[in-house]
């Protein structure tokens, strides 16, 4: 579970968890989504440059990200 702000849920994805050290470099961020290896919200996420939005937060303010096939982490606004 990571804490995040309301201004970072309106930020690029690969800062935002690179900040929260889902991904120790935004390199490593870059490639394992290009290649597909990140889900977030149930769906493939396969842009680097691409945005969190509110949109994709549910109704508790949270939102699942899967990175890998094993690693499970949900990000909360607070």
């Amino acid at each position: 579970t990571l804490e995040i702000t309301a201004e970072d849920a309106k930020s690029k994805i690969i800062d935002v968890l690179t900040a929260q050290k889902v991904f120790s470099s935004k390199r490593e961020a870059r490639q394992l989504i290009s290649q597909g290896g990140l889900t977030v919200a149930d769906k493939s996420f396969t842009d680097p440059e691409g945005l969190l939005t509110l949109e994709l937060f549910d109704q508790d303010k949270s939102l699942l990200i899967r990175k890998g096939k094993k690693k499970y982490y949900r990000l909360i606004i607070k």
